[in-house]
């Protein structure tokens, strides 16, 4: 890795590089790969980096900087307990169900999908940290599962609606990870603030 860097960097003729995006995306482990030593903290919380890291190496220059804050990441408002347990840590396995009527599926209790299916064919497939709990119920019991166990998403100001008119499309839940659907016809997402959700074609 290293190699490849520093050889494609010559090649570019280029010699200086800052590390710029958003935080938690991983700047300051591939910062400290490249100078092969634990300069930059990393840890699973948001902004763990507070200010420059500028180091001289192989005659470049390489700076590791502070990561891009968005508000409505769902890390931005989670507390230290949740953010390491839904901070993706291993490699990535969807969780995938069949949607046979309308369902809802709460995620840990930051937040709740509910699908209406157009047919048996319809599924939905989590790309998430696979430690994450998902609990499954009836649309019609949601709000009693809410109550009894999952009181911090019964605030109905952070619901979003989409009627869907692909056969399959993903949402992105800023902050939590992707959520793929098929022959849904329309989802409703409750989440525990106000987060960035996305949708757009099929990745995974």
């Amino acid at each position: 890795f290293r190699d490849l860097f520093f050889d494609t960097a010559t090649e570019m003729g280029e010699n200086q590089f800052v590390f710029i995006g958003y935080y938690n995306a991983g700047k300051s482990t591939i910062f400290n790969r490249l100078i092969n030593e634990d300069l930059a903290v990393t840890s699973f919380y948001p902004s763990t980096t507070i200010d420059l890291n500028k180091v001289d190496i192989n005659g470049f220059t390489l700076v590791d900087t502070p990561g891009l804050v968005y508000e409505d990441n769902i890390l931005f408002n989670a507390d230290k307990a949740d953010i390491k347990r839904i901070t993706i840590k291993k490699t990535i396995k969807p969780k995938v169900y069949q949607v046979y009527s309308e369902q809802s599926y709460v995620i840990d209790d930051l937040v709740a999908v509910s699908l209406l299916p157009i047919n048996s064919k319809a599924s939905i497939a989590f790309y998430i940290d696979r430690d994450i709990d998902i609990h499954r119920t009836k649309k019609s019991n949601l709000n009693e599962f809410i109550n009894s166990h999952r009181p911090k998403l019964n605030d109905h100001s952070n619901t979003k609606s989409y009627k869907i008119y692909e056969t399959k499309c993903e949402l992105v839940l800023n902050g939590l990870g992707v959520i793929s659907i098929k022959n849904i016809k329309e989802v409703e997402i409750r989440t525990v603030s106000d987060i960035g959700i996305i949708k757009r074609e099929c990745v995974f």
